[in-house]
C-alpha cells in the first residue's frame, strides 16, 4: 500500500477539516497575493510597537491560519486513527474535539513560547552591537540547538517512552541518525524565517 493510498481514509473521514485547510490556504494566498501577508510576520509584531496585547492577539489569529494550513493536514492519519478509536466512547463527537482541541492547544502554546523566545533573542541582539550585525550567527545557534537535540538522549528517551521504536535511520556507514521531531522543524522553521527577513 503506498503512502498516499493509506491517506485516503483519513482526508475522506474529514470534509470539516478539509475546508478548515482548504480555507486557511486560501488565505495565506490571498494575504501574500494582496500584500498583507507583512502584517502578520513574526518580527513585525515585535518592531513595529504595537501595544502588547495587540500583538498577541494578531500572532494568534495568523497562528492559527498557520497550524490549519500547516500542521494540520499531517495530522490527518492520526485524526483518522483516533476517530477508528473513539467510536468505542459514550460521546465519540466530544472525544474527537477534545482530542483536536488538545492538539491546537499544544501547537499555540509552542507558537507563543516561539515569539516570546524570539522577540527575546531580538532584544539581547539590539544590545549586544556584534550579534546585531551578524544575525546569521544568531539564527545558526538556534538552528545547531534543535539539530542538537535530535541526537540528545532525552529525546530518544521521550521517543520511546511513547511506545515507539528507537527513531533512527541508518546509512550505509552504519551511522544512525535520529529521525526529525516536530519540535526541531517547526523551530529551525521559526528561526529561518526570523533570520531572513
Amino acid at each position: 500500500m503506498s503512502a498516499v493510498a493509506g491517506l485516503r481514509p483519513a482526508w475522506r473521514h474529514a470534509p470539516l477539516l478539509m475546508g478548515i485547510i482548504v480555507v486557511a490556504w486560501g488565505l495565506a494566498i490571498g494575504a501574500e497575493l494582496s500584500g498583507q501577508a507583512q502584517w502578520v510576520h513574526h518580527h513585525r509584531l515585535v518592531v513595529d510597537g504595537l501595544a502588547l496585547w495587540a500583538s498577541l492577539a494578531l500572532f494568534l489569529v495568523a497562528w492559527q491560519v498557520h497550524i490549519a494550513a500547516m500542521m494540520l493536514p499531517t495530522a490527518l492519519p492520526m485524526v483518522g486513527l483516533y476517530r477508528q478509536v473513539a467510536v468505542g466512547q459514550p460521546h465519540p463527537r466530544l472525544a474527537r474535539a477534545s482530542f483536536l482541541s488538545g492538539y491546537l492547544v499544544v501547537w499555540t502554546a509552542f507558537g507563543v513560547a516561539a515569539l516570546v523566545g524570539m522577540a527575546l533573542l531580538e532584544g539581547l541582539a539590539m544590545h549586544w552591537h556584534w550579534l546585531h550585525q551578524r544575525p546569521e550567527w544568531l539564527a545558526g545557534g538556534v538552528l545547531v540547538l534543535a539539530g542538537a537535540f535530535q541526537f540528545s538522549p532525552s529525546r530518544r528517551a521521550a521517543w520511546t517512552s511513547a511506545g515507539r521504536p528507537a527513531p533512527s535511520s541508518s546509512t550505509t556507514t552504519g551511522v544512525e541518525w535520529p529521525a526529525a521531531s516536530p519540535w526541531g522543524c517547526a523551530t529551525g522553521a521559526s528561526v529561518s524565517a526570523a533570520a531572513g527577513r
